[in-house]
């Protein structure tokens, strides 16, 4: 007593396609197949696949298996209502632990490496993998804090006490008195010139202009996220739109396969029998033939009596004939042949005696083609019809006016849903038609960003960095922003910010800081303010005039500025940005004058 079959294991290449499988099942004699499929199988990227593979096998009575590493390839072929396993040792241990049907190998398993239920997917969110949503950003590059100058306190020295001239003694001899009068004379004069020189001698006028600052450069990430209801500036995202379209393909294609119909040649055989001594009977599926061979075979038995002898000398002899059906035994036009052309009888009837003919013509005899849809023009349809899918996609994001008004797409963002039969595919197999049409259906997705909400979180950022105590030059916020690259359906685009800050002059703060100073040192103390020119009369004076009215404080503007924009809590990380590279801001100046407060920090 023979054993059970052991089940054909097929395993297939990567590039293996339907018409392939299709035909090895078609080859493979035994109860139970298992196709093996390698990971990024062709054959795993639709379920009709599946299901006109589960047909094949069925219209033959085959119980069909699919073994695959991947989940998502055993979730689509659950689906079709194959058994499923994950290694080929699972499906042998399977079968040999009594597994007789599919469906019981396919509950017999589970776990992460067993077959799937139908309907279970092992896929990523509707995103697909790697998609970033608001928890994401984390570990981005953050932005720098700016340093603010505490303003200090400048030291001021003390006005110089004033050397008074020595009291003249004018005790003189009575005999000189012309001598006391000319020292009398010298006094009045050194008071009159020391008065003079303290009302006009020294003075100083010290012009000062500002000058623009660099706040930045800023370098981040900004990420355009669909899954994103507002601005974050913490977290550096901003909203993005996901755009659907609706897609759709359809053709007409050839039926290749050939369905042969083929009906046998009929007609009447006449059997006689000329044997006076003795009859006969001719059984049925008795065959008689043409000179060239062509066979036919009675339906039914016919007995034929003894043949009749009658008078003398010689006696003559009177053949006894019956008429019964016959039948072709190979079907086609070939067996149409006129009357009288079958002629030979079998070799165990005695042809001396036994004779055939036919005495009409045999008809009947024709060979039809018909058109009929096959596995394979199924699958090439299905393959033809996902490729047009994803043109038409293509096509659609390429064509202007479909972006949302201010936005910009991003087609490399695009993902569509797994394209759809409008009719059943599987259904269309075996049809006897020349031609069918398979219309697919699938939803398109891509994100939209828009650029401005990009821009304008860049510039709020670089606008958050000038300081308390500074000002912000008029159109000098300046935001390149590099092309995006996708993280699934997010953009993340590399920007980079800067801007222009003057710092507030008070005069009273130039005053103290200068007040008493040398000429070297005063220039040395208002680089932290701005450009200084010194006008100090006269020229031979080394060091700023300590009393107000001898010292003019004049500050100029020449740098239209804006107010600053206030910080809110915490807009900016702290981490410090990536670093790229990009041309320097261009300064812009325009003469204007205003008082403004307070020394630049240290080391800008």
């Amino acid at each position: 007593m023979t054993g059970p079959v052991a089940p054909s294991v097929i395993y297939l290449d990567v590039d293996d396609e339907i018409t392939s499988a299709a035909a090895r099942i078609r080859a493979t004699g035994t109860e139970r197949i298992a196709l093996v499929l390698p990971s990024g199988s062709r054959l795993s990227t639709s379920r009709i696949n599946f299901r006109l593979l589960a047909r094949e096998a069925g219209a033959r009575t085959r119980s069909l298996a699919i073994v695959s590493p991947e989940p998502g390839t055993r979730s689509l072929a659950a689906s079709a209502g194959l058994a499923v396993y994950s290694t080929v040792t699972e499906y042998e241990n399977a079968i040999a632990a009594g597994a007789a049907t599919a469906d019981e190998g396919w509950a017999g398993t589970s776990g992460a490496g067993g077959a799937r239920a139908p309907g279970t997917r092992d896929g990523s969110s509707p995103l697909g993998p790697g998609a970033v949503g608001p928890s994401s950003v984390e570990g981005r590059q953050r932005l720098e804090e700016t340093r603010v100058w505490d303003g200090g306190t400048i030291a001021t020295r003390p006005l110089p006490e004033v050397d008074h001239w020595p009291a003249v003694d004018d005790r003189q001899s009575g005999g000189r008195r012309w001598l006391a009068v000319l020292i009398g004379l010298v006094l009045v004069f050194a008071v009159v010139g020391g008065v003079g020189a303290y009302v006009v001698l020294p003075t100083a006028t010290v012009t000062i202009r500002s000058v623009p600052e660099t706040v930045g450069p800023l370098n981040v990430q900004i990420t355009a996220d669909p899954l994103a209801a507002n601005v974050d500036p913490a977290k550096l995202v901003v909203p993005a739109e996901l755009v659907t379209f609706d897609l759709e393909a359809g053709d007409e294609f050839p039926a290749t396969g050939v369905k042969v119909t083929e009906t046998s040649a009929s007609g009447v055989l006449r059997w006689s029998n000329c044997d006076p001594t003795s009859s006969y009977t001719i059984r049925a599926g008795t065959r008689a033939r043409t000179a060239s061979g062509i066979a036919y075979a009675t339906t039914e038995a016919v007995f034929l009596p003894v043949a009749g002898l009658s008078g003398s000398n010689p006696p003559t002899l009177t053949c006894q004939s019956r008429d019964v059906r016959a039948e072709a035994l190979e079907p086609g036009p070939d067996a149409n042949v006129a009357a009288r052309s079958v002629t030979q009888v079998p070799s165990n009837l005695n042809a001396v005696v036994i004779r055939v003919t036919n005495p009409d013509a045999m008809t009947g005899g024709e060979r039809t083609e018909t058109r009929l849809i096959t596995v394979e023009d199924v699958g090439a349809a299905t393959d033809a019809m996902t490729q047009a899918i994803e043109t038409r996609f293509a096509q659609l994001l390429s064509e202007p006016g479909r972006a949302p008004q201010g936005t910009t797409i991003v087609p490399e963002t695009r993902s569509s849903s797994e394209p759809e039969p409008v009719e059943d595919p599987v259904e269309l197999v075996g049809q006897e038609v020349d031609s069918f049409t398979l219309t697919y259906r699938a939803t398109g997705t891509v994100t939209a960003v828009r650029e401005t909400a990009v821009r304008d979180l860049a510039e709020s950022l670089i606008r958050a960095q000038v300081g308390a105590d500074r000002m912000l030059v008029r159109d000098s916020v300046t935001v390149e922003i590099e092309p995006g690259e996708p993280e699934g359906a997010a953009v993340t685009y590399r920007v980079r910010a800067s801007a222009q800050q003057v710092g507030a002059i008070d005069p009273e703060a130039v005053r103290q800081a200068i007040t008493g100073r040398s000429v070297d040192e005063a220039r040395e103390r208002l680089r932290d303010f701005g450009d200084a020119d010194f006008d100090v009369w006269p020229g031979w004076v080394t060091a700023i005039p300590t009393l107000d009215f001898r010292l003019e404080i004049r500050v100029v503007a020449e740098i239209p500025t804006e107010p600053a924009t206030s910080p809110g809590p915490d807009p900016a990380p702290t981490a410090t940005p990536r670093r790229t590279s990009s041309p320097a801001p261009t300064r812009t100046s325009a003469p204007a004058t205003a008082p403004v407060a307070s020394p630049r920090p240290s080391g800008t």
